[in-house]
């Protein structure tokens, strides 16, 4: 790395944490800690869920399993977008129409302490686990760009992401969340546009979309009919007629 890209990166770090420190000072409620005082705007809220859900293994593992297999992984995307419909209709308000701070009040006020307990378990659990790969997956790319250990690089992520929501509470994990959409953006239209100016200046944009449909990198949906045979696959004569009957 230059002095340029060193630059970059320790100043963009720099920024996240004294900004998320800095949005935190004079929280000394949870409600100011865990909702933000209930002043988070809603532009700020989307591009954190945003963020949320594009993470770095997203942004990194995705883009390599579509050029490897295509886009068939993006079916699982499909329901996202009706399940936040219904989430914002119908749950949001019923939160915000109570003194609640989290969803595992909800559950205790409606189900008891026992389902409190149990379903913040379950959570705290999937989370660490899901956390794990997630500090994984940058770790693995920092370690490559400054030639660091990938064991070091995880813990310098996780102590920066530590101290700035320790301090910052919810409203720096949004502002954080905000910056990092910005980031992504950003980089994926860069990424774009030097793909067209570099790589298919010749084909287009028409041309390099027809490219990757004819070597099946676009088959997000498969429209093929629906082969109604029951019969296992490596059956032979026998089993065939077996089945049929």
């Amino acid at each position: 790395m230059s002095w340029i890209d060193w630059t970059v990166f320790l100043g963009f770090l720099a920024y996240v944490v004294i900004d998320g420190v800095r949005r935190g000072r004079g929280t000394k409620t949870l409600e100011g800690y865990f909702v933000g005082g209930r002043t988070i705007t809603w532009w700020a809220a989307g591009l954190s869920i945003m963020a949320t859900q594009a993470s770095a293994i997203t942004v990194i593992g995705t883009t390599g399993q579509g050029f490897e297999s295509g886009m068939e992984f993006v079916q699982i995307y499909f329901g996202l977008a009706f399940a936040m419909v219904l989430l914002s209709i119908f749950f949001v308000p019923m939160y915000r129409a109570q003194p609640i701070l989290t969803a595992y009040e909800f559950l205790e006020r409606r189900f008891g302490p026992l389902t409190r307990l149990l379903a913040s378990l379950i959570f705290l659990v999937s989370r660490c686990l899901a956390f794990g790969v997630v500090l994984y997956a940058p770790g693995v790319v920092l370690s490559a760009l400054l030639g660091f250990d990938v064991v070091a690089t995880v813990i310098f992520i996780g102590v920066l992401t530590t101290l700035y929501t320790m301090f910052g509470g919810v409203k720096a994990v949004i502002a954080t969340d905000v910056k990092q959409m910005v980031v992504i953006i950003g980089g994926l239209g860069l990424v774009l546009v030097l793909l067209l100016i570099r790589v298919i200046p010749e084909l287009g944009f028409v041309g390099g979309l027809e490219v990757l449909g004819v070597t099946g990198k676009l088959n997000a949906v498969e429209f093929e009919a629906a082969s109604w045979d029951f019969v296992p696959k490596g059956v032979g004569e026998a089993g065939q007629s077996f089945w049929n009957d």
